[in-house]
């Protein structure tokens, strides 16, 4: 992978970079479109725009982020990509953290245009992408596997965090971790990001 500047943001593949701040967002600059993987946290909302231009991603392209799920520094500015023209994409379970309880979590409130509840498969302008509810670390994680550069890509979020631990953190059930690791463990994945 190209590395651009140490952990704050590299290329992992072609048409893949990583924004890396503490928490991932993970950039898919696909031929009809770009999807980010998680929105990101508003302290660093100049420089995600800083390393996009930098990689000569065009963030008016940006049609769908998909949330991991609605922890803060993963949703936080949601509401400002959707206010570009971009479509949230989100756990149905979801909607209280987004809307409700957004100013007791620090969130800008946003809407959900596109709400899962079970497993499915979406054509995000073209690129496909398996949506798999992955409760564990919240009740509202969801984990994308797309295909990028002939590669099987999974973007699990905080279920499986840096390094391979086990998010335990915020809402962790062990019983409901556990169901979406074996879940998973059947996928054709190439590459796993966090």
């Amino acid at each position: 992978a190209q590395n651009d500047d140490g952990m704050l943001g590299k290329k992992l593949l072609e048409g893949l970079y990583l924004i890396n701040y503490g928490c991932a967002v993970y950039v898919v600059d696909a031929p009809g479109s770009v999807v980010l993987v998680d929105a990101g946290d508003a302290q660093y909302w100049d420089w995600m725009q800083r390393r996009l231009e930098h990689w000569g991603v065009d963030a008016r392209r940006i049609s769908h982020v998909l949330l991991t799920h609605p922890h803060t520094d993963h949703s936080q500015v949601a509401r400002r990509w959707r206010e570009r023209g971009a479509k949230i994409v989100a756990h149905a379970r979801a909607r209280p953290y987004l809307l409700e309880r957004a100013a007791e979590n620090n969130n800008e409130p946003c809407e959900i245009d596109i709400e899962v509840s079970d497993d499915c498969e979406l054509d995000l302008c073209g690129l496909a992408v398996r949506v798999l509810t992955t409760p564990g670390h919240c009740p509202a994680s969801l984990s994308f596997l797309i295909p990028i550069a002939g590669k099987s890509c999974l973007f699990s979020g905080d279920l499986i965090m840096p390094g391979g631990d086990l998010g335990w953190m915020g809402e962790f059930n062990y019983e409901d971790l556990m169901a979406s690791l074996h879940k998973l463990l059947d996928l054709p994945v190439d590459y796993q990001y966090a």
